[in-house]
């Protein structure tokens, strides 16, 4: 019995065994199914450079990572592959469109650190003979690999490094040790015997020879009884052997001055000196001094300075006279820089400088001159007085042509309501009736300011050909600006005052040009030589008459938007100054051609 129990459990050990062998064998040839599987569907990985150690991290998508191959289990991936001392590669694939996935790393930059031990002049650094950067400290941040580092310096030997980075993460501090040039330095003087002094330590006396490193240095010589030397000088690469001569000047003093009077002209030697205050000047050499000044007798005196001693330049002015003998018919009042004298005739005595002399009667015009009287020879200052009102009748002729070819007329305004009646077409809300007198007589252009006489004042650029046009977008300062050249051109008093280039006011009381007032030139406009004032500047009534002026007539179809119909001028644009009849005052485009400027303006309160 025991003996057959033994067989069954040595039958049942041995099925057991082949069942074993059985299951083992089908697991075996799963796994292996499993491994063809994958390796028949799955996507090779490989690295540029070949890396073999890697971590790979799925952004987007799944998949399976198996012997440096990539099972898909998703359509399309987004692979991030890291490895050290690369950048991180990021890239997307898709399943059905790639074979191997390719993996380019890139090598990072290596962090490098170069100092120097120079102690002056700048570092200039090369790398492969490519200028990078100036400074004692240079940082590269560069790919691995070979280099050759240069520094070049004025004032060292110029070094080269040879170098070799890592092919991994990398940092490294290199010092660099360069040698300082030495140069050489001949100092001669004229005459010798100079105490030289370089950057303030005593070397030695001229002539001096002695080596120096290669720097900048300060250079002083010395001498008692001549002027001191100060230079800089440098010892560098394209400049290490310095000779010179230096020829000494003789010693300076300061020279103290006491002139009367004062302001006048000083010459040394011929020269003159507007500045004496601050004058020094040679010792051991002889000057000669000439001080004049207008009104005083001139002087001149030999001077010889020296060290240690104060050195004072006197001069004092006395007066130069001259005589004037002063007539005037009728007799008048004699007035000299505001001073009364008396009357004419009379021989005066005066300092011979520039005077004013007034000579005056009532009724008459005041004769105004300027005397500078002779030392050797009697002046002599004749007039006739002129009355008034001769003046006035000489001065103020009808018509004339200016400087410039403006042609001016005399008008002698009066008493005209300005404005338009409420009721009238055409009238604003804001203007009113007045009724104005205007008691001086004034002189007008007849014309427009043309563009030629313009820039007889002023360049300003055109592409207008005719030069007989009238002169447009100018400002009103550019216009009064205008008038005071015009003014000051022809000797005339400026009515319009400036500070600083900008405008304050308006003397009108000056006889210069200047721009019409809004009433002067309405009084033009509508009642200059006129029975009756006008409502416009052609007569009373509408329509305008045929070439009245030029308007905005019916060339400008499709130019403007408003014009005049059947209105014709022959002109599209500006016309030539004077191209139409003349207004019944003798002025010429009242009516239309430019908008004119005017002196003034109004201003209605509320």
């Amino acid at each position: 019995m025991s003996e057959f129990r033994n067989k069954i459990i040595d039958a049942k050990k041995t099925q057991q065994k082949f069942i074993f062998k059985i299951i083992l064998a089908v697991f075996l040839l799963f796994l292996i199914s499993i491994i063809c599987f994958f390796y028949f569907y799955s996507k090779k990985i490989v690295t540029k450079p070949n890396v073999n150690n890697y971590y790979l991290e799925f952004k987007n998508g799944k998949g399976l990572v198996l012997f440096k191959r990539i099972l898909f289990l998703s359509d399309k991936i987004t692979l991030k592959v890291s490895s050290e001392g690369f950048e991180d590669f990021e890239n997307s694939y898709s399943k059905d469109k790639v074979n191997q996935i390719y993996i380019n790393f890139i090598k990072k930059d290596i962090n490098l650190t170069f100092t120097a031990n120079t102690e002056i002049g700048t570092n200039n650094w090369f790398l492969d003979n490519k200028f990078i950067s100036s400074g004692k400290i240079l940082n590269l941040n560069i790919k691995p690999g070979s280099y050759t580092l240069k520094i070049e310096n004025e004032f060292y030997k110029t070094k080269f490094l040879d170098f070799s980075s890592a092919n991994k993460k990398y940092n490294k501090d290199y010092k660099l040790n360069l040698e300082r040039l030495k140069g050489y330095i001949y100092i001669t003087t004229e005459p010798d015997n100079a105490d030289v002094i370089i950057n303030g330590k005593k070397v030695g006396k001229s002539p001096k020879n002695f080596d120096l490193l290669a720097g900048n240095y300060d250079l002083r010589i010395i001498k008692k009884g001549y002027q001191e030397i100060s230079e800089n000088i440098k010892l560098n690469v394209s400049n290490l052997n310095y000779k010179k001569k230096y020829k000494l000047a003789d010693a300076i003093v300061k020279v103290n001055f006491n002139l009367q009077p004062e302001k006048g002209m000083l010459f040394i030697d011929g020269n003159l000196y507007n500045n004496y205050s601050l004058l020094n000047l040679s010792t051991k050499k002889s000057y000669n001094f000439v001080y004049k000044k207008e009104g005083y007798l001139t002087k001149e005196k030999e001077f010889i300075f020296y060290e240690n001693k104060v050195n004072i330049v006197k001069f004092l002015l006395e007066k130069e006279y001259g005589e004037v003998n002063i007539i005037a018919s009728p007799i008048g009042k004699i007035k000299i820089d505001g001073k009364d004298f008396g009357t004419t005739p009379k021989k005066i005595k005066l300092q011979t400088i520039k005077q004013k002399l007034e000579i005056s009667r009532e009724g008459f015009l005041t004769y105004e001159t300027f005397v500078k009287p002779k030392s050797i020879d009697l002046s002599k200052v004749e007039v006739i007085l002129e009355k008034e009102f001769d003046n006035i009748k000489r001065l103020s002729p009808e018509n004339y042509t200016n400087s410039i070819g403006i042609k001016m007329k005399l008008f002698s305004p009066g008493r005209f309501t300005m404005g338009a009646p409420r009721h009238e077409k055409g009238q604003r809300a804001n203007e009113f009736l007045k009724e104005i007198i205007l008691r001086k007589k004034f002189y007008s252009s007849l014309t427009e300011i043309t563009i030629e006489q313009f820039m007889e004042f002023k360049e300003k650029s055109s592409t207008k050909r005719n030069k007989k046009l009238p002169i447009s977008n100018v400002s009103w300062k550019d216009a009064i600006s205008f008038c005071n050249w015009l003014s000051e051109k022809e000797g005339l008093d400026s009515v319009y005052i400036f500070s600083k280039e900008k405008y304050v006011g308006a003397n009108l009381q000056n006889n210069g040009y200047r721009l019409p007032t809004e009433a002067e030139w309405e009084w033009l406009a509508r009642k200059a030589e006129r029975n009756t004032t006008t409502k416009f500047s052609w007569g009373k009534t509408l329509p305008i008459p045929k070439m009245a002026g030029n308007l905005a007539d019916e060339s400008v179809i499709g130019f403007e938007e408003l014009y005049i119909p059947n209105y014709k001028d022959n002109h599209r644009g500006l016309a030539p100054v004077g191209s139409f009849k003349r207004d019944i005052s003798g002025l010429h485009d009242l009516t239309g051609n430019v908008k004119e400027w005017v002196h003034d303006y109004y201003l209605v309160s509320v």
